[in-house]
This record gives C-alpha cells, structure tokens and sequence, in this order.
C-alpha cells in the first residue's frame, strides 16, 4: 500500500512540476522514474525479507543510487554556471 502510494505521488508531483515549470526537467525525470518503477513490477512486486537484523546491500542498489544521485546533482552543480553573477565560491574558500 505504501509503495503503491509513493509511485503514484511520483505521477502527481512529476505532473504538477511539468505543468508549471515546463522548461525544467525535473518533472520530467520524475515521470519517467515512476514510469521505470512500474515498468519493473510496480507495487505488486513481492518485498522479500533477509532475517531479522540482517542488512544487505547489493551491486544493483549503488548502481542505481549512483545513476539517480547523477541525475539530481549533475544538474544542479551546473545551475551556478547560467548565472555569472553568482560566484562559486567565497574568495576566502579560493585556494590560491
């Protein structure tokens, strides 16, 4: 029930973000994320527990949250660079 709440707020809010800003990508991306997750098995794929108190990690998940971490901060270290008038960085961070 939860998942299928969260992909489903993941339209909605990707639709929303599209309709009001449609030059970003962001909205986009979300649509398309949502999309991708149903594509996958959406929220009927079965939550496979690994035993009490044991925590797994695969090659799959940092694979996936590097390609998403990309995707959200890619963008965003590029956005300083459209407005010359902000700088990067302090002269006091400057190193030399």
């Amino acid at each position: 029930m939860i998942l299928k709440g969260i992909i489903l707020s993941t339209f909605a809010l990707g639709t929303i973000g599209s309709v009001l800003n449609p030059d970003r990508i962001f909205g986009r991306l979300a649509i398309l994320l949502g999309l991708v997750s149903l594509l996958m098995g959406g929220w009927s794929v079965e939550i496979v527990s690994s035993g009490p108190g044991e925590v797994t990690l695969g090659l799959d998940y940092f694979v996936l949250e590097l390609i998403v971490l990309g995707l959200i901060f890619i963008p965003m270290e590029r956005e300083p660079c459209r407005t010359p008038a902000l700088p990067v960085a302090r002269p006091v961070d400057r190193l030399a």
